[in-house]
């Protein structure tokens, strides 16, 4: 399970060990078991998008920016390790998800906030949807808070 202590860090390059598993609903799903660090390379820099660019499949698993308003805040309710926003740009919204960012009092402070978030353009089930997740670092009103 990933936690803070073995969590791989930015630039960190790993081999993964995983299961994988059939669901009842016949979808496949791979389950982490551990991984092993095997070197380090620079991070590219982001490319600066909007929401509806992370629809495209060029962006998987590419560094991003994207810059808007914080619309709500929350830790997820099944893994309190997870919080996640819903960040405005524009006339569309993306859900963000950061790894130990802390409790939702801590969260609050984001509301109505502008902020640039980096992070990784990950795919989710459906292939027309996409995520910005983990968020490695937030900026509103230029400092960096996490």
């Amino acid at each position: 399970v990933w936690n803070a202590g073995n969590m791989p860090k930015p630039g960190d390059m790993i081999t993964l060990r995983c299961l994988t598993k059939m669901e009842t609903e016949g979808l496949g799903r791979i389950e982490y078991v551990d991984h092993t660090k095997i070197g380090s390379a620079a991070i590219p820099p982001p490319i600066d998008v909007l929401p509806t660019d992370l629809t495209d499949r060029k962006l998987e698993f590419a560094v991003v920016r994207m810059h808007g308003f914080v619309s709500e805040a929350h830790v997820d309710e099944i893994d309190p390790a997870w919080s996640y926003l819903i960040l405005r740009s524009g006339s569309e919204s993306a859900y963000v998800f950061l790894f130990n960012c802390g409790k939702q009092n801590a969260l609050d402070r984001f509301i109505d906030a502008e902020v640039v978030l980096t992070g990784i353009c990950i795919p989710v089930l459906a292939p027309s949807v996409r995520e910005l997740a983990p968020v490695r670092r937030l900026v509103t009103e230029g400092e960096t808070i996490y």
